[in-house]
């Protein structure tokens, strides 16, 4: 009896325990997958209860620091864009024979600059508000290829059996056109695409035959702003936010991006996807 009761007794107290750190662990997964946290209960054992203090302190500040940063990139991105677009109009009206190599230089910086502030503010929106639905990928990849189509691409397709998975629609499309874009900016080339289905995960590939990157910058380049100064950013206009924005919707899928060099040259985006059973 006496033993039935210590046995109960230690049941008791390790459920205490564990239930605290199964959801700091569930919290902390989804922090770092760039989703809210939830709060977790102060009133656990006061150790675990200090620690669910400090966590929950830290995901508030999380959350303030990326209010105010929304909030700054939003304003300043907002801002710009007015004496921006009236600069485009005196840009425009200029004398063509006086100016002409002047204005097409001119108008094409003001281009980049409007790309980055669009870049900024796609940044700043996020994605997090879209609700998923169940949707196969290689309906967006063949819409993706004849938006390609109409700006005069030929994006070729090597696509797998039809699988539905959850999907936000919009936040996935924004990744897909943005890895194509990258694609085709700097290689200048020709740009596939293939998606291929294993037992637990599909993976999306976008090819291209460009200078590829340092291997040891692939990861960095996923984060904000960040780029490097090689071959594959020689001329190519941006923030460093394009592939930031494509890394934040994977994870938001709890899926993966990876940038890989190619043998032969040329790079591989690969975004690699979960399959729910």
């Amino acid at each position: 009896m006496v033993g039935l009761l210590s046995l109960f007794g230690a049941y008791i107290i390790a459920a205490r325990i564990n239930r605290p750190l199964n959801l700091l662990a569930q919290a902390a997964e989804k922090l770092r997958n760039g989703e809210p946290a939830p709060r977790l209960p102060e009133d656990s054992v006061d150790e675990l209860g200090e620690v669910s203090r400090t966590f929950n302190e830290m995901a508030d500040s999380l959350v303030r620091l990326d209010n105010e940063r929304t909030l700054l990139l939003a304003g300043v991105s907002h801002d710009i864009r007015t004496p921006l677009a009236r600069l485009r109009i005196a840009v425009e009206l200029l004398p063509e024979k006086e100016c002409e190599q002047m204005k097409a230089g001119m108008i094409e910086d003001i281009a980049d600059m409007d790309n980055i502030i669009h870049q900024f503010l796609d940044f700043v929106r996020g994605v997090e508000g879209e609700s998923t639905k169940l949707m196969d990928i290689n309906e967006l990849l063949k819409a993706l290829a004849e938006r390609q189509a109409r700006a005069g691409r030929d994006l070729k397709l090597k696509l797998s059996s039809t699988y539905f998975i959850p999907l936000r629609p919009l936040a996935m499309q924004r990744l897909l056109d943005n890895l194509v874009g990258n694609a085709y900016a700097y290689s200048k080339g020709n740009v596939e695409v293939e998606s291929k289905i294993t037992a637990e995960k599909i993976v999306i590939s976008v090819l291209d035959r460009g200078p590829g990157i340092p291997p040891e910058h692939a990861e960095r380049l996923l984060r904000p702003f960040e780029r490097l100064d090689s071959a594959r950013n020689k001329n190519a206009g941006g923030s460093g936010l394009g592939l930031a924005i494509c890394n934040r919707i994977a994870k938001l899928h709890r899926g993966s991006l990876e940038l890989i060099n190619r043998e032969g040259g040329g790079l591989e985006a690969r975004l690699t996807l979960p399959i729910q059973h």
